[in-house]
């Protein structure tokens, strides 16, 4: 009577393996599940397998049940530039095995929360597989300041910085230096970005065609006893008198001559007054009354 062995009931097999049987076709007539009847049969699909061999004194039957398990293909994608402040769940997959990251924690899944390299290692009956990426964690930008508004004098030039840390630059000329020369009047814009955030601001240049002029009286009259209060009365200006004060108003309480000195980046202008003694206040006496 035929004798038939298939090995181990549950048997495993890898993906791209394949388990090849050999039956003794001296043994008698050879039937497969599937109803073919060579002599060898290849098996690489997980299910339930038998085969039965009839001769003149008998038959015998035996099957076995496959399994199958993939082999560990760890992919963790390509390297990531993310914000901070953002965490990503990293994954290799479901395998069937064991899993061991770079910080020895041995769950299928990763929360990272900072920059750096991570790495996982797969192992499971099939083989092993190991895959690392590498995350940048891109700081928060700071807003640009291009600061106040701006007059400038004819030919005067002035720089513009944008004053932001680890950001990328994009001017309204489209020029992405972190600064810029204006020497003309206009609106100039600043753009300024990274992978997390994007921030802008503006400033008006101006040009100054007028030069500072001051303009005070050429004289007054000061009566006897009072005060008259010189004003030169132009913005935006460095003050200096005679006396040296810096107040842009200079009270008098005597008769003479005297002067000031306007200032600013586009030039200087000076001018006089003459104070001259206007007497004392009259006063009229026509006796007691009558």
């Amino acid at each position: 009577a035929p004798v038939i062995d298939l090995g181990e009931d549950v048997q495993m097999l890898c993906n791209g393996q394949a388990l090849v049987i050999q039956i003794d076709p001296s043994q008698g007539q050879i039937q497969w599940q599937d109803g073919s009847t060579a002599a060898t049969y290849s098996i690489q699909d997980a299910g339930n397998y038998a085969v039965t061999v009839t001769n003149v004194c008998g038959s015998a039957t035996d099957q076995i049940q496959i399994n199958t398990m993939e082999s560990p293909e760890v992919d963790l994608g390509p390297d990531l530039d993310l914000c901070q402040g953002e965490a990503i769940t990293l994954s290799a997959g479901s395998f069937e095995g064991s899993y061991e990251w770079q910080d020895q924690s041995t769950e299928s899944d990763l929360t990272a929360y900072t920059g750096g390299t991570y790495s996982l290692t797969v192992t499971n009956a099939c083989g092993t597989d190991a895959d690392d990426i590498f995350l940048t964690f891109e700081p928060l930008i700071t807003p640009p300041d291009l600061g106040p508004d701006i007059v400038l004098c004819p030919g005067e030039s002035f720089s513009l910085h944008a004053h932001s840390n680890g950001a990328n630059y994009l001017w309204q000329d489209m020029s992405t230096a972190d600064s810029l020369i204006v020497t003309t009047e206009g609106t100039y814009i600043v753009n300024a970005f990274n992978a997390c955030s994007s921030f802008s601001d503006t400033v008006v240049v101006t040009i100054n065609d007028s030069p500072t002029v001051v303009n005070l009286p050429a004289q007054q009259s000061l009566c006897q006893g009072q005060t008259i209060t010189l004003d030169a009365a132009v913005p935006g200006v460095n003050y200096t008198w005679n006396d040296n004060s810096h107040d842009q108003q200079l009270i008098i309480h005597q008769p003479g001559t005297y002067s000031v000195t306007v200032s600013n980046a586009c030039g200087t202008d000076r001018d006089t007054v003459i104070i001259i003694d206007g007497g004392p206040a009259p006063e009229v006496a026509l006796g007691t009354d009558i």
